[in-house]
């Protein structure tokens, strides 16, 4: 008897696990808050753009919920799936479990509890959310799409938005301004110091060389501000738990060091775009 109901109940477990990859699978998007509810602030210990970069490392398109929304989703919201993070109570030990849910707040998928019994609540946090999000290599998610119709329907609306562009940019008057305005671009990362005089020619819009453009680090909590030579603010990034490595807040991207020189690295729907930078911290 006992062994029909352990049966019985890993039957259930595989539906009901094959149930919820179909259902994340339906959908385009997810959408990170800029601040979860057992946190007093937004971003706090840069969680909300840790959550980001996991989901996007894990094969999803994820946004933050204050960053522009692709056309597809300003026009169907029930394209992507609302992301959250609740923390669980525990004795010494820091619980946090991921939960998504639809545009009719359906709790569509719920992640395993990550566990850290790391005192430090930064390290705490980082480390069981990195844990958490083990359960989502088991989903391998893939987006399938609603019907092939409306997949037609979207690459037309996609060559039609390439072909007008002056339109998208009076729909997104809010738009970030990319850092290769202030950045020298090199066509590859193995590209080395040496060769920057020869690249020059293949920069893109820009007359100023490398070493017109040495940002200066400004270090804060979990990161550092990196000021152009003018002072203005050019991008904030936070440290990823990997050494030499940092998250671009507000991007997807990171910054890596690679025989000696700092790469930002950016993807974007289409493409990688790297840069060589240099950076006085």
């Amino acid at each position: 008897m006992i062994n029909k109901l352990i049966f019985l109940f890993l039957c259930l477990s595989i539906m009901g696990s094959s149930y919820a990859q179909k259902n994340i699978n339906e959908f385009k998007y997810i959408i990170v808050p800029t601040k979860y509810d057992f946190l007093d602030e937004d971003d706090r210990f840069q969680l909300n753009s840790l959550t980001k970069f996991l989901f996007n490392k894990n094969g999803f398109t994820a946004l933050m919920s204050d960053e522009p929304f692709p056309q597809d989703l300003k026009k169907d919201n029930c394209l992507a799936l609302r992301a959250d993070v609740d923390k669980l109570r525990g004795m010494l030990i820091t619980k946090l479990q991921v939960e998504l849910r639809d545009c009719s707040n359906t709790l569509i998928y719920t992640s395993e509890i990550g566990k850290s019994k790391v005192k430090q609540y930064k390290t705490a946090y980082n480390l069981a959310l990195r844990d958490a999000f083990e359960s989502f290599k088991l989903v391998k998610y893939e987006y399938k799409g609603k019907n092939e119709t409306s997949i037609e329907e979207m690459a037309e609306q996609e060559q039609a938005e390439i072909e007008t562009p002056e339109i998208v940019e009076e729909e997104m008057p809010n738009k970030v301004e990319s850092p290769s305005t202030a950045i020298p671009v090199v066509e590859s990362v193995e590209s080395q110091t040496m060769q920057v005089q020869e690249d020059n020619e293949k920069i893109i819009e820009t007359k100023d060389s490398i070493d017109d453009n040495m940002l200066s680090a400004k270090a804060i909590f979990n990161g550092f501000k990196l000021y152009d030579a003018k002072s203005n603010e050019v991008m904030t990034i936070f440290d990823s738990g990997v050494k030499e490595v940092y998250i671009v807040k507000g991007k997807d991207a990171i910054i890596y060091k690679k025989a000696g020189s700092w790469i930002y690295s950016e993807t974007n729907e289409t493409n990688l775009l790297t840069q060589l930078i240099k950076i006085d911290f």
